[in-house]
C-alpha cells in the first residue's frame, strides 16, 4: 500500500509517467558519463 501511494506521487510528480523519469535519469547519467570521460581524455 505504502509503495503504490509512493509511486503515484512520483508519476504525478515526474510528468505522470515513471518509466520516463528513469529514462531521463539514464539520459542524465549518459551525458554525465561522456562529459567525464572527455575531461579525461583532456586532461591528459
Amino acid at each position: 500500500m505504502e509503495h503504490s501511494s509512493q509511486r503515484l506521487y512520483f508519476d504525478s510528480f515526474f510528468g505522470g509517467n515513471f518509466s520516463s523519469m528513469l529514462w531521463k535519469l539514464s539520459e542524465i547519467s549518459n551525458v554525465y558519463q561522456k562529459k567525464k570521460k572527455s575531461r579525461a581524455l583532456a586532461s591528459l
